[in-house]
C-alpha cells in the first residue's frame, strides 16, 4: 500500500504547480466549491481540472481505508487505557466494549476497502487498456470475502449469538463473576474474577492482533495487484476518458 500512496502522491505532485501559491489557492476553494456548493466553483477561482479531480477522489477515498486500517492498529493500546474509577465503570463491560467496538471498526474497515475497488472499477471498466478489470476487481472481492468469512457470517447473527464469538464462554463467566462478588457472601469470588478478567483480556488482546494482522495481508495483497495493474514509476496511469480531454 505504501507503494500505491507513493506514486499517487507523486501524481499528484507533479499534476499541481506546487511553488504558485495563487493557483495553489484557486484549486483548493475550486475543490472545496464544487464539493460544497450546488453552483459548483466561483468565478473568482479556477474549477479543478479533470484530471486533478480524479486524483483528489482517489485520494480521499483511499484515506477512508488507511485510517480505517489506523484505528484497527490503535485497538491494543485504547483496550489497555483505564478510565477513572470515578466514573465506577464495570471491568466487564469495559472489556466488552472494548472488543465489540473493535468488531464494528473492522467491519467499517472492509466496507471502505470495498468501496475502494467500487471506485477503481468504475474508473477503468470501459478502458479498453483495463478489460479485465472487472475480473481483476470481482477476484479482489471475493479474496476479501474469504479471507473475513467467519467474521462476516457472524455479522450477520443476532446480536446474542455472536456477542463474544469464540469468548462466549468466558465472557459470560466473566459478567456473572462481576455480579456475583457485589454480594457479600461472595467476596471470596474476587481472586477468581480477577483471574478470569485478565484471560479475558488477553484472548480479546489476541483476537484483536490476529484480525489486524490479517486485514494486513489483505491490504498488501489488494494493493500489489493495484500498483502493478494501474500505476507506472512516478505515477498513476489515467483513465482513457481524461486522456482524450
Amino acid at each position: 500500500m505504501v507503494k500505491f500512496m507513493d506514486r499517487l502522491r507523486n501524481e499528484l505532485h507533479t499534476s499541481i504547480n506546487i511553488d504558485d501559491f495563487d493557483a495553489q489557492r484557486n484549486l483548493l476553494l475550486g475543490i472545496a466549491e464544487t464539493i460544497y456548493s450546488e453552483k459548483g466553483p466561483l468565478a473568482s477561482t479556477t474549477s479543478p481540472n479533470a484530471k486533478v479531480r480524479f486524483l483528489h477522489n482517489l485520494a480521499m477515498e483511499l484515506s477512508e481505508v488507511v485510517s480505517g486500517y489506523e484505528m484497527l492498529l490503535n485497538f491494543p493500546s485504547l483496550t489497555q487505557s483505564t478510565p477513572s474509577k470515578a466514573n465506577r465503570l464495570s471491568k466487564a463491560d469495559l472489556v466488552n466494549f472494548w472488543h465489540e467496538s473493535y468488531l464494528n471498526e473492522y467491519y467499517i474497515f472492509l466496507n471502505r476497502l470495498l468501496a475502494f475497488l467500487r471506485k477503481i472499477e468504475k474508473y477503468y471498466k470501459r478502458d479498453s487498456r483495463f478489460s479485465r478489470m472487472p475480473i481483476v476487481i470481482k477476484n479482489m472481492r471475493e479474496f476479501i470475502y474469504n479471507e473475513n468469512d467467519a467474521f462476516l457470517k457472524n455479522r450477520g447473527k443476532h446480536v446474542h449469538q455472536t456477542r463474544f464469538r469464540n469468548l462466549i464462554l468466558e465472557g459470560r463467566r466473566l459478567s456473572l463473576l462481576e455480579e456475583l462478588i457485589n454480594f457479600k457472601h461472595f467476596h471470596r469470588l474476587r481472586p477468581i474474577y480477577l483471574k478470569s478478567l485478565r484471560e479475558f483480556k488477553k484472548l480479546s488482546l489476541n483476537y484483536i492482533k490476529s484480525e489486524t494482522k490479517n486485514a494486513k495481508i489483505v491490504l498488501t495483497v489488494i494493493f500489489r495487484v493495484l500498483t502493478r495493474i494501474i500505476t507506472r514509476n512516478n505515477g498513476i496511469i489515467y483513465p482513457d476518458y481524461l486522456l482524450k480531454n
